[in-house]
This record gives structure tokens, C-alpha cells and sequence, in this order.
């Protein structure tokens, strides 16, 4: 739902079919605000998404189940709100302090705009953490076997 970051990812290269996750949530919470950015930015609601199916129906019936009215009145075409944000909306609650130290920032912007443009391919360095699953289905922790 930070759609500044978003617009960093999606300015490097991430492919428009990831940021159609955001319709949804921007469904279940009520911001029609990232909606409109969102198709402004080019998701298409009456396409299929792979693991999504056609964007307008599943958005639509997270609206309902969530009581977003508005939300579902402009997914069912019965209001129209007007053009697509050109800035990206402000997220609803800013923290007060960044996470990352101000030294840290740019190399992991850097990172994460690497990892972006390698498009999951090994060259995307990433040092995994964690529980992570093996070709057995058996969860493995990195570095035992």
C-alpha cells in the first residue's frame, strides 16, 4: 500500500501484472485513492491476472465482504471518480523515523532496484534467511541439509 515505493519498482522495470495485488488491497481497506493510481499506472480490471483471475470480479468481492460501498459502487461502474492521480498517494500512516539508517538507504534502494531489474533470475543477488523450502517439500533451514 505505499505506492511511493511502488512507483520506484515499477519506474525500474517491474512488470505492471505484480502491482495488481495493490487493487485488491486498496479494495479491502477502502483507497480508491491507489485504485485509481493503480489503473493510471496501467492495471487493466477486466483482465485475468495469473493467481488472480479477472481483477475487477475478485476486487469487487473484497469490497463487499470488507463494506467498502464506495469501492464497489466504482468497480460495478456506478460512480465515476474523475482522473488517476498522477503522484503516487501518501500512505495512510507514515511511521516517524525511517527503519534504515540514512547511510544505509541508497545502497539498499540500489539493491532492491537490482533485484527488480533481474527479475527473479539468479543474477538477482539475495541472501535468503529463514525457513525455506527444499524440492522434498520439506522445510529446511539455510546453511543445514
Amino acid at each position: 500500500m505505499n505506492c511511493e515505493v511502488a512507483a520506484v519498482l515499477l519506474d525500474a522495470g517491474l512488470p505492471i501484472e505484480k502491482a495488481a495485488w495493490g487493487v485488491i488491497a486498496g479494495a479491502s481497506v477502502g483507497r480508491l485513492d491507489v485504485i485509481l493510481w493503480l489503473l493510471g499506472r496501467g492495471v487493466e480490471l477486466d483482465r485475468s491476472y495469473p493467481r488472480l483471475g479477472v481483477l475487477r470480479e475478485r476486487a469487487l468481492a473484497t469490497a463487499v465482504k470488507e463494506g467498502k460501498g464506495d469501492i464497489a459502487r466504482f468497480l460495478r461502474g456506478e460512480v465515476d471518480p474523475g482522473p488517476s492521480p498522477a503522484a503516487p498517494p501518501m500512505p495512510r500512516v507514515r511511521q516517524d523515523r525511517p527503519l534504515a539508517a540514512a547511510s544505509d538507504r541508497p545502497r539498499l534502494l540500489a539493491e532492491a532496484l537490482e533485484l527488480v531489474r533481474a527479475a527473479g533470475k539468479a543474477e538477482g543477488r539475495w541472501n535468503a534467511t529463514g525457513p525455506v523450502r527444499c524440492r522434498m517439500g520439506r522445510t529446511v533451514r539455510r546453511g543445514r541439509r
